[in-house]
């Protein structure tokens, strides 16, 4: 038998039947591209409709092969891991922002106590605190913000505080220096106390 070509149309509301035409056919009218099959040959038609049914085989077959496959997915998983890894990275920058906000937040705490102390800041030099305790009554405040900021325990709050004039008195350089993951990571700031 030579090689015919056949479009697979579906009629009505029945199943797919397979029909034979000469002209236009169905599938150009539902603007469909009609496919090539070659005719393997033919079965007994059914009674009730007297139509002929044939049995088709593909003559150019279409897809992905199973290395195209595994390739289209290997480039998927590689991309996947990259945006993947920019997810991990932006977390990551998310909680050390976090934690800079936070020790700017505590190291204001403590100019503010400086500030308050005004020539008695002097006292507070070499002073620590943490988020459970501090080494001077006057720094409580500053271990509670810490607490509220859910810094570890091992976060430390450090003053130093020098004068001026080298006559030890105030006007003084107060340092306030807040480190946390055990000194991985630190913010400082520094500003003038007790003028």
């Amino acid at each position: 038998m030579s090689a015919r070509a056949v479009n697979i149309c579906t009629t009505g509301l029945r199943k797919r039947s397979f029909v034979e035409h000469s002209g236009t056919n169905c599938l150009e009218s539902l603007g469909l591209e009609p496919l090539d099959f070659e005719p393997l040959g033919m079965r007994s038609g059914d009674s009730s409709t007297g139509a002929g049914s044939v049995e088709f085989a593909a003559t150019d077959q279409t897809g992905l092969t199973l290395i195209e496959a595994m390739a289209t997915l290997a480039i998927f998983a590689i991309g996947s891991l990259g945006i993947l890894s920019l997810f991990l990275g932006s977390f990551s920058m998310s909680a050390q922002n976090q934690n800079l906000t936070s020790g700017y937040e505590i190291a204001q705490s403590a100019v503010g106590v400086l500030r308050a102390n005004g020539a008695q800041a002097l006292t507070l030099d070499g002073a620590t605190v943490s988020a459970t305790q501090a080494s001077n009554t006057l720094l409580s405040p500053v271990s509670q913000v810490m607490s509220a900021y859910g810094m570890p325990p091992q976060s430390q709050v450090n003053l130093g505080v020098t004068p001026l004039n080298g006559n030890g008195q105030c006007p003084c350089t107060a340092t306030v220096s807040v480190s946390w993951g055990n000194g991985a990571q630190t913010y400082t700031t520094q500003t003038i106390v007790g003028y």
